[in-house]
């Protein structure tokens, strides 16, 4: 597979790949079974099964090769984003998919797998289901940014009218004052959040607010930062001290006071 450098027989990888492009899934499940029972550790036959098995939708067959391809491949983007689709679909806390996700975004150093929007599509069903989608910003801006001009024809859960806009959308960030002493610091927290590694990120933040406790433009990346890896909790706290930050302009401080009550 292309995000699993590991195909040792590539003839027999062009054989798979011809019996499901000819719409002969299940003689092409079955052959995968007959290949895994003889060599089981086979991560390029677990990554082609899992995804066969979702489009099959097997979906008791896709969680188990989700969790033997992540368990073999624990680095592997299409096995991180895999375990985020099976976390979603196991309904476990929406916190669990989101970690997956952002390491499998994170290891994705040149594409992305092809389950990724399925993924976050997932994860944000998630979240109007548990009725948390105050936290789904960060994460409806990723899957605009990935869909493109491509937009899908089904109806995002975004687009529910009874969402506020200000949950619909990135949280506000604040700007340092000019020589702010954490200045670089902050820079590579800001390096760290483009390649998706928020809890990277969030370690160092919290690094700088103990050195310079209380600023809002860190305060400001932390609360980004716990709402991208879906952290509630640790969200409105933020979002609570930014609301009552005396630095910041009226308008700011509404602007967070309002989050905070869509957070709480």
């Amino acid at each position: 597979m292309k995000f699993c450098k590991c195909v040792e027989q590539p003839q027999d990888y062009e054989k798979l790949i011809r019996l499901i492009e000819g719409g002969q899934e299940l003689a092409a499940m079955d052959r995968i079974n007959q290949m895994l029972a003889k060599t089981p550790n086979a991560a390029w036959l677990l990554a082609i099964k899992g995804e066969l098995a979702l489009g099959m939708q097997e979906l008791d067959s896709f969680k188990e090769t989700a969790n033997r391809f992540l368990k073999l491949k624990p680095d592997n983007p299409l096995a991180l984003i895999m375990k985020s689709l099976a976390s979603s679909l196991d309904e476990e806390p929406v916190e669990n998919a989101a970690h997956y996700l952002l390491d499998g975004l994170s290891e994705s150093r040149e594409s992305l797998p092809s389950l990724t929007l399925l993924a976050i599509e997932l994860l944000l069903q998630s979240l109007a289901k548990a009725d948390k989608l105050s936290l789904a910003g960060y994460w409806g801006e990723v899957q605009q940014m990935l869909q493109g001009d491509q937009r899908s024809d089904e109806p995002s859960v975004l687009q529910d009218q009874a969402l506020n806009l200000i949950t619909k959308v990135p949280t506000r960030l604040i700007d340092d004052p000019p020589g702010a002493a954490w200045k670089e610091r902050l820079a590579e927290v800001v390096s760290l959040t483009r390649i998706f590694s928020f809890s990277q990120a969030e370690t160092k933040l919290r690094s700088i607010l103990r050195d310079f406790p209380d600023q809002p433009g860190p305060l400001s990346q932390l609360l980004r930062a716990q709402l991208a890896q879906l952290n509630q909790s640790g969200a409105h706290a933020t979002a609570c001290k930014l609301a009552e930050h005396l630095e910041l302009t009226p308008n700011d401080r509404a602007y967070f006071s309002a989050l905070s009550f869509e957070l709480e």
